[in-house]
């Protein structure tokens, strides 16, 4: 009778062994291709939304909301693969929009609202778009200058308003024209409710770019920068190197703990303020971290409205 011979155990191992090796291998490649495909129809879904938002804008209305399933062919709006509804957000009286989706496996609407390397986001075209709460939409996309001024102050700096008359003072003696603000917070208004928040460009008067847009001029790049370079030319072009008054915090807001030189209204050594410097592109351009008192002369950041 012939030799019958079947597998040995340690072959039927290294044959199981591989079957796994292929279906782990079959798993992953498969996981990258259906991440690739929903982040392809995300960003196609993200567009689609934002062209039916421009085609329903109306000088009047502004841009629709809510969205309705009706201004689509399909009838309905669309929704991302893994559920949930993308994140559509207006700006107040509906003058701007911006539609993002999250390029993980999760709802969009509770993980993502601004563009990063995990989120791609669509600004409405009409008006810039700008969060609750912000300022009046820039409107535009000609660059926004920005300069330190050419005086110095102690604290008394008349408050805000005497602040950004500073500024558009500045500005005229130099013939710059436009509308100026100081980058300049106190204990309940922060800057970032003053200074416009754009989608153009921010630059030096000397041309220099120091930020693509506001959520880049507030946004920290390569782990210590915020800045593409600093603000230190001044109005009439010179280089200027200073501490400025600001208590403000690198996203324009209020620091924890304010120091405002009692609402920019003292020159009391007793008081004090916060302020950055114009030789920084990191955190320190505007938060600089001391308490100097407010008999102090400083500078202002003049931001173009």
């Amino acid at each position: 009778m012939p030799n019958k011979k079947g597998f040995t155990l340690v072959e039927l191992l290294v044959v199981i062994a591989i079957l796994a090796i292929l279906a782990i291998i079959g798993i992953v490649i498969f996981t990258g291709l259906t991440k690739n495909a929903n982040e392809s129809r995300k960003k196609s879904d993200v567009e689609t939304i934002a062209k039916v938002l421009e085609a329903q804008y109306s000088p009047i209305a502004g841009y629709p909301n809510p969205l309705a399933g009706t201004f689509f062919a399909s009838g309905i709006v669309p929704t991302p693969p893994e559920g949930g509804t993308y994140n559509v957000v207006y700006s107040t009286g509906n003058v701007g929009f911006r539609v993002c989706a999250d390029s993980a496996d999760t709802d969009p609407l509770t993980t993502c609202s601004a563009s990063s390397s995990t989120c791609f986001c669509k600004d409405s075209s009409q008006s810039q778009y700008v969060a609750a709460g912000g300022p009046p939409p820039g409107g535009g996309g000609n660059p926004k200058r920005v300069f330190v001024t050419s005086t110095t102050s102690n604290g008394n700096l008349g408050g805000l308003a005497g602040a950004d008359t500073t500024c558009n003072t500045r500005a005229s003696s130099e013939g710059l024209g436009g509308t100026w603000v100081a980058w300049l917070s106190t204990t309940t208004v922060a800057a970032s409710s003053r200074v416009n928040q754009t989608g153009a460009p921010y630059e030096l008067v000397n041309g220099t770019d120091i930020a693509d847009d506001w959520t880049d001029l507030t946004t920290l790049h390569d782990g210590t920068n915020y800045l593409k370079a600093a603000i230190n030319i001044n109005e009439s072009g010179t280089t200027v190197t200073a501490n400025v008054w600001t208590n403000t915090t690198v996203t324009g807001g209020i620091p924890a703990t304010s120091a405002d030189c009692s609402g920019w209204t003292s020159p009391d050594s007793a008081v004090t303020g916060k302020g950055g410097t114009t030789t920084s592109t990191t955190a320190t351009w505007t938060a600089a971290g001391s308490t100097p008192t407010c008999n102090n002369s400083y500078r202002l950041y003049c931001f173009e409205q």
